[in-house]
């Protein structure tokens, strides 16, 4: 989902021309942005299909919100598959300025982000307001807003394949047919505007006062004790009083805390971590491979022999230096303190590595 709306919004900045295909490109152009903006409809097939998986997977009620989002998902696919139509630079050739390109983005805008918007309503609503409104009333706002939209502007896509063009006052009365079931529809859509504004005054007037998160009651959920005895948040907001007071919260909230799981995984990371320096390292660091042998004053050391061999291991000074008999004495202490050279024979030649700060 997340690489979906990512490429739609990389990809919806190369197709602008969809828009001038009338205006006189020349063919590649014009094939490049139908290319382009077919492409489009991948990442936006996935995420319709995955709006649809979620629902799937899950359980819900076809409550108000429900269904309005149900509402946006098919009516802004109907908008993107006349969207694939027009794409196409020959047939927006012929669909250019008529009503069929009314009906596409009526129906992605005026109807899938309208829909999207009342869902969103009806859902925080009774958190904004702290009061309850009538359920049954805003399943019958939606059922009478989706038939409304859907008369008004389907028959619009029959228009514009009669050739009916945008922005003009008047049409021949081939077109009457349609405009007549369009502003029929259009009526339909007043009414249920009006309907809205009537469920909320009285949401204003009558409502009940809800509690803090008034879609975690038993009637919306299947395990009733799950629900009475975890008494968890899906989000911050439905913890707060109704209507939430300004300045809610006086420092940074704790959104989630670590599972369980994630402690034992936690946990078992720092073990092996802890188990590797302890145990794993120092017989690593004593019997290195090969590649890790340095080559210094005609003597091969080991990497971890190389930075510890210049220092006295009794005082922790300087040393003077390596003797041919592999003993080096503190210029302090005078005390020998041994050191195990590696004998050049049994190196390989090709694992060496010079260290010019060795002495």
């Amino acid at each position: 989902m997340v690489y979906a709306m990512m490429s739609i919004g990389v990809l919806g900045f190369v197709v602008w021309s969809h828009h001038m295909y009338s205006v006189g490109l020349d063919v590649d152009t014009r094939a490049y942005f139908t290319a382009a903006t077919l492409i489009i409809a991948v990442p936006t097939g996935i995420k319709i299909f995955s709006w649809l998986a979620t629902c799937y997977g899950g359980s819900f009620q076809l409550t108000p919100f429900m269904l309005f989002a149900l509402g946006f998902v098919f009516l802004f696919t109907v908008g993107g598959l006349s969207g694939v139509i027009l794409a196409n630079a020959s047939l927006d050739i012929a669909f250019h300025d008529t009503y069929y390109v009314v009906a596409h983005f009526h129906y992605v805008l005026s109807m899938g982000a309208v829909f999207a918007l009342y869902s969103a309503w009806y859902f925080w609503i009774p958190k904004i307001l702290g009061l309850e409104y009538n359920i049954s009333w805003g399943k019958i706002h939606f059922w009478i807003l989706f038939v409304g939209v859907n008369v008004t502007f389907f028959p619009q896509h029959f228009l514009g394949l009669q050739g009916m063009p945008r922005r003009i006052s008047d049409y021949p009365d081939a077109f009457a047919g349609w405009n007549m079931v369009s502003s029929l529809g259009s009526l339909i859509s007043v009414i249920a505007t009006w309907f809205f504004i009537y469920i909320l005054y009285v949401q204003l007037t009558e409502g009940k006062s809800t509690s803090r998160y008034p879609w975690m009651t038993p009637q919306f959920y299947f395990d009733i004790l799950q629900v009475m005895i975890a008494r968890t948040y899906s989000s911050l907001e439905w913890g707060l009083s109704n209507p939430p007071r300004p300045h809610s919260f006086v420092s940074l909230p704790l959104q989630s805390v670590t599972s369980n799981k994630s402690k034992y995984l936690i946990m078992l990371f720092s073990i092996c971590i802890i188990y590797y320096f302890y145990f794993i390292d120092p017989v690593y660091a004593a019997n290195p491979p090969v590649n890790l042998r340095i080559e210094a004053d005609g003597h091969l050391w080991t990497a971890a022999q190389a930075a510890i061999s210049d220092i006295c291991e009794h005082c922790e000074q300087s040393l003077n230096g390596a003797s041919p008999d592999n003993q080096a004495v503190c210029r302090d202490c005078n005390i020998p303190s041994h050191t195990s050279c590696i004998p050049r024979d049994q190196a390989i030649d090709g694992s060496l590595i010079n260290n010019p700060n060795l002495n």
